[in-house]
């Protein structure tokens, strides 16, 4: 079989996250200020794949159910208690084998490039530490806004306070809830040769694109930069649950905190999910629009994003998105060619 064939018979989803894991790990060679040995490199990689693993449980979890199902049904089957239907497929080791590879082949390639972005964010994360702008995004949400949105919302001058208040919990769940949720998307289109393709790259692209941005613009978020400095803001007067997930989140970035501030994957991702979805079936929009609402407005009154990584973050959720389909239509063989 020649590496012709190989390329030919890889889906475009495929082909684009090899390119993609090939790129961001020269990222990371160029980046790092000690290159790595290649045991070093090992570890690293290790240790991506194990975050990797974390940010998609909520596709491994669903994946890990669905594979338990299809393999007690087929023992069903095996031993007569199921009747096998006509035409399906034959009951067997073979039919499970067969599944297995299915589900973990695109996990395979998620892990890859997800991976590979890990270690080239930790490349630049380590290179940029000595120009950090935290102070620039901070002053560019006070000329835009006249105030830190981040504080004003927790503030008496927002007339929306006692709703905001009201639905800090549900803000929290559906901000923290993102990374379930691109992991259910994921199993659950991923039969779809029409939008799982396009949904893949426009996640990766986020990442690509973002990369360039956190080297030009690396900022902590006010979370880390601001708020952990002080805590004595006059007027500042969050609920409980802010407090407490803003302190939580402190404390797990305090080693590194991270610089991938500008612009918001939240928001990118969020508009993929939303936009695919409604691709799918446009009655998902009442659930999936409410959601993306409070998951947006979570990245600021949460104190994790800035303003203005929200307003980059849209129309960079488009440009993704447009790319995506785009480069799923271009990678795809002429037999499984995609269009969205």
């Amino acid at each position: 079989m020649t590496v012709k064939t190989i390329w030919y018979k890889l889906k475009a989803e495929e082909k684009f996250l090899l390119f993609f894991s090939f790129a961001t790990l020269v990222t990371f060679y160029f980046s790092s200020r000690v290159p790595a040995k290649l045991y070093d490199f090992f570890l690293l990689e290790v240790d991506a794949f194990t975050v990797s693993f974390s940010f998609f449980q909520g596709a491994v979890i669903l994946a890990a159910v669905y594979f338990i199902y299809f393999y007690l049904k087929r023992l069903l089957e095996l031993t007569g208690v199921l009747a096998v239907k006509k035409g399906g497929e034959p009951v067997g080791m073979r039919s499970l084998a067969k599944k297995a590879f299915g589900l973990a082949r695109p996990f395979f390639f998620l892990f890859l490039g997800f991976s590979s972005l890990v270690i080239a964010l930790s490349g630049v994360t380590a290179d940029v530490q000595g120009r950090l702008v935290s102070g620039t995004l901070l002053n560019w949400d006070e000329n835009i806004f006249g105030a830190y949105p981040f504080i004003w919302l927790h503030t008496a001058s927002d007339p929306l306070k006692p709703l905001f208040d009201f639905l800090a919990p549900l803000i929290i769940i559906c901000f923290q809830g993102l990374s379930l949720l691109i992991g259910a998307t994921l199993i659950f289109f991923a039969p779809n040769k029409k939008i799982y393709p396009a949904f893949v790259i426009s996640f990766f692209m986020t990442m690509g694109m973002g990369l360039v941005f956190w080297w030009a613009v690396p900022a902590n978020s006010p979370n880390n930069y601001y708020l952990s400095t002080d805590r004595s803001i006059p007027g500042y007067v969050p609920g409980r649950p802010v407090l407490v997930f803003e302190e939580d989140v402190r404390e797990h970035q305090k080693k590194i905190p991270p610089i991938s501030t500008f612009p918001s994957s939240h928001v990118n991702w969020g508009m993929q999910i939303v936009y695919f979805w409604a691709v799918y079936n446009r009655k998902t929009l009442f659930i999936s629009v409410p959601w993306f609402l409070l998951m947006a407005l979570g990245t600021v009154y949460l104190a994790q994003h800035y303003a203005v990584d929200v307003l980059l973050g849209i129309p960079l959720g488009v440009v993704s998105i447009m790319t995506g389909k785009m480069l799923a239509g271009r990678l795809a063989s002429k037999k499984t060619e995609v269009s969205v």
